[in-house]
């Protein structure tokens, strides 16, 4: 819109400029143009990467969180077990004599 007004001015003007000021005023213009429109593809192109870069942390937030429900639910699982059970060599001890005793009950 700006770039448009300023063509419209330089248009105004031409009566009053030289045929060399013109020409300069004209090419600048469309220096400006060029200019304006890889300035607008460059912000399109960093928009669409934030917009990506926007995407994938949205996922990886949604996949923490999903993470944290799991682990929340196994923390709870672990629990229901009622903590740690260490295993105790005493019992496991007659466990292996019964054994051994009804095996050799069988034997005979």
């Amino acid at each position: 819109m700006l770039l448009e007004t300023l063509e419209k001015c330089v248009s105004s003007m031409q009566a009053e400029l030289e045929p060399g000021e013109q020409q300069v005023l004209e090419s600048g213009l469309k220096t400006l143009a060029s200019e304006q429109s890889e300035l607008c593809s460059k912000l399109k192109s960093e928009i669409d990467n934030v917009a990506a870069g926007a995407e994938v942390r949205k996922k990886f937030e949604d996949d923490l969180e999903a993470v944290r429900a799991w682990l929340k639910a196994k923390n709870s699982e672990a629990k229901k077990f009622g903590g740690y059970l260490p295993l105790k060599a005493v019992a496991v001890e007659k466990e292996i004599q019964q054994y051994k005793v009804q095996c050799v009950v069988l034997l005979i």
